[in-house]
Parts: structure tokens; sequence; C-alpha cells
């Protein structure tokens, strides 16, 4: 008798992106979507982070965000960072940050064990490990009608084929298409 798997949280995944599919300039830069951000619009970030019990993100993610002249933008929420490196100590890293050196899946049984039951999970190769594993549950893209030619990709070589259902969607007049999917069964897909 095979033992069940252990169970993860959910886990979605929230990312602005090209028309081409980066996520980022080729610097890492992410200047491309300014252009398209409406004055008082959240694009329903707000109602998405209310949900979301903790934050996976990547080592490159994190050094980004922390470059920001902006509060953190997690609060209270816990937030762990995948890296093999430590976390520098300037600025001070809020104590809600820890860090992950393994691999996601043992990460996610760990944190629905203690009580989390949805992760957001951000990052360009953070993503791509979990649609790898097919862990997302939930995929929300923010499209902007640009192409950039280059830069970080969302979606590359590792992620497998996979079946997703349209729960939404809702444009605006700057041009960002918002698309929310939702992972579908194979067996729903034909």
């Amino acid at each position: 008798m095979s033992a069940s798997p252990v169970a993860v949280p959910r886990v979605s995944a929230y990312l602005g992106v090209s028309l081409d599919g980066f996520i980022a300039e080729a610097d890492g830069g992410l200047g491309f979507l300014a252009p398209y951000q409406e004055a008082g619009t959240d694009y329903g970030y707000n109602a998405f982070m209310s949900t979301v019990d903790a934050v996976v993100m990547g080592r490159a993610t994190f050094d980004v965000l922390r470059g920001f002249d902006v509060p953190w933008p997690f609060a209270e929420r816990p937030v762990v960072v995948l890296t093999h490196r430590p976390l520098p100590a300037t600025p001070p890293v809020p104590s809600t940050v820890s860090t992950h050196a393994g691999l996601l899946r043992p990460l996610l049984e760990s944190l629905a064990a203690s009580g989390v039951a949805h992760v957001y999970v951000d990052g360009g190769q953070v993503v791509r490990q979990a649609l790898r594993d097919q862990l997302v549950d939930a995929l929300t893209l923010s499209v902007v009608p640009e192409m950039l030619g280059q830069g970080r990709p969302l979606f590359g070589a590792e992620v497998p084929r996979s079946h997703w259902q349209l729960i939404g969607s809702e444009s605006w007049a700057s041009g960002l298409v918002q698309l929310r999917y939702g992972r579908r069964a194979v067996n729903q897909a034909s």
C-alpha cells in the first residue's frame, strides 16, 4: 500500500508579464510595467494578498524588493526566501523573513503542517520550479501590451505541459489585461 502524499497549501502566483512572456527586463528591471499602472488601481492585488498566509520568493526577488525605497510590503506575513546564501544584514531584514535552502515541496509541506493554507510564490525561478513540480493551483497574469524581445522569461523548458481553466479576466484602458487561471485536472482537459 503506497503512502498518500503529504498535504501542501494552496499555491498561487501573481505576476506582471510582457506580451511576449517576460516578467522582468534583461537586467531584472520592472520599468516596463510602470506605464500601465493606473493611479488608484491595484489590479486586485490587495484582495489577493488578504487571502495569503505566507510568501515564498526567490533570492533575486527578495534583493529587488529590498532595493525599493518603500516599507516592506508583506507586513507581519511570514516570508521564506529560497537561497543558499545568507541574507544581507543591512538594511535590517524583517523578523518575519526566514530562508530555506532545500526543495520547494518539503517547504510547502512544513508550512501546511504549521497551519498555512495559502502560499503566494513570487520570482521567476520559484514560480517555474512550482510549475515544474505541479504545485501551482492558481495563476494570475497581468499582461501589458508591450514586447520586450528579451528579458527574464516566465516560462521555460522545465515547465511541463499542464491544463488550466480561465477563472476570470479584466482589462483596463491602459491596455493591461489580467487573466486568472486555476489548474485543471488532466482528466478534465479533454
